[in-house]
């Protein structure tokens, strides 16, 4: 007997799955934006169902004009004064739009780029593609990630839509300027 739901929020397509124990349970997606779902449960069942799905956070959509909030007069990381340059207040890969006119000298654009570029094009790959989130190279995006399971290390590769997305995220202080100090507490290499 099917049974039409809703969870209340939205969740992203191909994620619903129904179960009670060991029994799973169809269920076809009806709205994924607006949460409802119909699951097929059989006449007579008079059990609990769990309903597991991954919620939709952020949806990325096509490109916005880049907004830009301000200008600054030094470096926000090191506080040089030459050969500045615009600086992504969020990263363009994370879908930042807000952009410091002349916020980075060219060598602080430098290594902060190929920061973001390992973190954006490793750990944080099947999240941004999961979640379409805006690319320069998108015929580069992957369309299946690698999952390692077992104690034998098995490797599969999964479909995006059911790769296990998340991600962690350490911890760093803000630039120096933002923080109030005359140079920054950490180095890059």
């Amino acid at each position: 007997m099917w049974r039409t739901l809703g969870i209340g929020a939205d969740y992203l397509a191909g994620s619903m799955r129904g179960r009670s124990g060991d029994q799973e349970f169809l269920v076809e997606e009806i709205d994924p934006s607006a949460g409802t779902f119909r699951i097929d449960a059989p006449e007579n069942f008079d059990g609990e169902v769990t309903i597991d799905f991954q919620r939709t956070v952020l949806r990325a959509q096509d490109r916005d004009p880049d907004e830009v909030i301000g200008t600054s007069d030094a470096c926000i990381y090191c506080g040089a004064q030459s050969g500045l340059q615009d600086e992504h207040i969020i990263p363009f890969g994370l879908g930042g739009s807000f952009v410091l006119r002349k916020g980075s000298c060219s060598k602080c654009a430098v290594r902060t780029s190929q920061f973001e570029r390992a973190v954006l094009r490793d750990a944080f790959l099947p999240a941004r593609s999961a979640l379409n989130i805006r690319t320069r190279k998108p015929h580069k995006r992957p369309a299946a990630q690698p999952v390692i399971i077992g104690k034998d290390r098995r490797v599969l590769h999964l479909s995006i839509a059911e790769h296990p997305t998340y991600v962690a995220l350490p911890l760093f202080d803000g630039p120096a300027a933002l923080r109030g100090a005359d140079k920054p507490q950490g180095r890059f290499r």
